[in-house]
């Protein structure tokens, strides 16, 4: 449990809200959920937001290549009928 636990003088967990800092990563959590309404990031939550910007990039790619929305995959047009 020591990796875990910060003790000393101006070391430990701080706040990016306010001037408060705690011993421990979890207390940090609980108090920035509470006093601020932020939830610590965990690497569930950075996994999660890769893969939002992967999608979102992917998705910004096949507009830029013309298959975006609306558009059929074999480069026609539906307005014309699906014709070249």
């Amino acid at each position: 449990m020591t990796s875990h636990t910060i003790s000393g003088p101006g070391e430990g967990y701080k706040c990016h809200h306010c001037p408060a800092s705690f011993s421990t990563k979890s207390v940090l959590s609980v108090h920035m959920r509470d006093a601020h309404g932020d939830k610590y990031p965990t690497k569930k939550d950075s996994e999660a937001a890769a893969k939002d910007a992967a999608a979102a990039a992917a998705a910004a790619a096949a507009a830029a290549n013309g298959k975006a929305e609306g558009g059929l995959s074999n480069g026609t047009s539906p307005e014309n009928g699906g014709k070249r």
